[in-house]
């Protein structure tokens, strides 16, 4: 998966390893806030057809809004 480990590359360098390997491992413990599919290989967990998403101002990361409420 080149493409997917350079973009996760530059997600790193931009909001720090920790944080970017963090959404990653709770997308492979089943939490849909990481899913990437790549040349057949899919890793993550998908995001529900109709769920709705966004993103938490302070820390960027994908939230479920229906869960944790409006991000606005």
């Amino acid at each position: 998966m080149p493409m997917v480990a350079g973009f996760i590359d530059d997600l790193r360098a931009a909001f720090g390893k920790e944080m970017i390997d963090g959404q990653i491992r709770k997308g492979m413990r089943g939490e849909p806030v990481f899913h990437a599919v790549e040349n057949g290989h899919e890793i993550g967990t998908p995001i529900e057809h109709g769920q709705r998403i966004g993103t938490d101002p302070v820390t960027g990361c994908s939230v479920d809004l229906d869960k944790e409420g409006s991000a606005a």
